[in-house]
């Protein structure tokens, strides 16, 4: 038997169309017909929305992030193979602060 719902509706359900969602607009390549489409009903977020399209272009962060992010998980890996008493010692090696 299902089990009876933990919530109740209280009034009308409103549809939201996904292509209104910021994150699906960023994903319209411009000159696409799904571009044109879009911004014909909503002139008034193109303008934005290509502003905010541009800075998802834009790298953050320093480039050695990453290079520093998987030295230390294969320290982590290796961590987890040693015992207890060999762990402190592989970040000391590593110049981290234990």
């Amino acid at each position: 038997m299902p089990e009876k719902p933990r919530y109740r509706i209280v009034g009308e359900l409103e549809r939201f169309d996904e292509r209104d969602n910021v994150q699906a607009r960023n994903t319209y390549e411009p000159d696409s017909e799904e571009y044109r489409d879009f911004y014909r009903r909503h002139p008034e977020w193109e303008e934005r929305d290509g502003q905010t399209r541009e800075l998802s272009k834009t790298p953050v962060g320093n480039p050695l992030d990453f290079s520093f992010f998987l030295q230390l998980i294969g320290r982590l890996a290796q961590w987890g193979e040693r015992g207890s008493d060999q762990r402190t010692n592989l970040f000391s090696e590593a110049g981290a602060i234990v």
